[in-house]
């Protein structure tokens, strides 16, 4: 199967890597041991490799060929530790991700791969599906849900909107940025409204360490249709 040059692994990661360098480092600079592109990429690593925890990741890369490898496919100078690893990529605004789902969008447009999921008259089938992530009796921000059961303690937590674009021939799906549903749209664990579906994807907000976000969430954002001409 031939993978046109745009699409590669080779020119997917030197577009993260661009993307990642650009990202505005807010931890003071005497204090920072490894440079935010290389928390990030070898975050990245992690979720490539398929490893099952952060502690198996580190423990991975005490193996030579393993730490060779990371350096070479994704362009880490030097490999963050445990606590360093976290809390850099923890303190990452989820915006500040975004256009890396916009550049993947653009190429398998140029590519014309979403050609294959037009499903009615050049329209395209997303399927929704939202999840809670995170939840806590004592951790909150002012964009948590709220819920109390009738017996059990009040409880915050998120829950995320995954959009997913599908077709009934194809095995594979593409799936697109996870984002929190907002608080005005979630009541007592259940979905209240959403607005229509077609023309819409929820934007993504920031978020900070203990609790996913210390900000309300935005609404969702209109965006044109896609065009794979």
């Amino acid at each position: 199967m031939h993978i046109k040059k745009h699409l590669s692994f080779a020119a997917l990661r030197a577009a993260l890597s661009e993307i990642f360098e650009q990202i505005e480092d807010s931890r003071q600079a005497g204090k920072v041991d490894y440079r935010l592109h290389d928390c990030l990429m070898s975050a990245l690593a992690m979720m490539v490799f398929q490893d099952p925890s952060l502690l198996s990741f580190q423990r991975r890369m005490h193996d030579p060929l393993q730490c060779g490898n990371l350096k070479a496919l994704f362009a880490v100078e030097a490999i963050p530790k445990d606590t360093a690893l976290r809390e850099s990529v923890d303190a990452v605004s989820t915006e500040a991700l975004t256009p890396a789902f916009e550049i993947f969008l653009q190429r398998l447009q140029r590519g014309k791969q979403l050609a294959a999921y037009s499903f009615l008259d050049g329209h395209y089938l997303i399927a929704l599906d939202g999840s809670q992530y995170f939840s806590s009796e004592q951790i909150q921000c002012p964009g948590c849900l709220t819920h109390q059961g009738a017996k059990g303690p009040l409880r915050y937590s998120h829950q995320i909107l995954q959009a997913v674009m599908l077709h009934p021939t194809c095995a594979r799906s593409c799936r697109w940025h996870l984002s929190r549903l907002p608080t005005p749209m979630v009541t007592a664990n259940r979905i209240a409204s959403l607005p229509p579906p077609s023309g819409y994807f929820p934007k993504s907000v920031p978020h900070t360490r203990g609790c996913p976000s210390s900000s309300p969430p935005t609404a969702y954002t209109p965006i044109s249709p896609l065009s794979t001409r």
